[in-house]
């Protein structure tokens, strides 16, 4: 499955509901999401409220597919969910 990372402009209790519908995911902090699930990053911004039938008003942010190439400095939740993701992706 891919891995999706979701970064928001600004906190919003409305998308973090809705993220959490895309899949399975972890709230790395108030405004950043990581999300594996079946959909594509054009899916995801609809489902979230960036787009779509249903928007959120004043949701905005990015969303990136992750290529299993990334680095840097989190709790070791993060990267422990990371590689649970990419394992998944990879037997996928």
């Amino acid at each position: 499955m891919p891995t999706f990372a979701i970064i928001l402009n600004e906190p919003n209790a409305e998308v973090e509901r809705r993220i959490q519908a895309c899949g399975e995911c972890l709230k790395v902090n108030a405004v950043s999401w990581l999300v594996t699930g079946d959909l594509s990053v054009e899916e995801i911004i609809d489902v979230i409220g960036f787009t779509g039938e249903t928007p959120v008003a004043n949701a905005a942010g990015f969303v990136f597919s992750l290529n299993g190439s990334y680095a840097g400095r989190v709790d070791k939740d993060a990267w422990e969910w990371l590689d649970r993701a990419e394992a998944a992706r990879a037997t996928a």
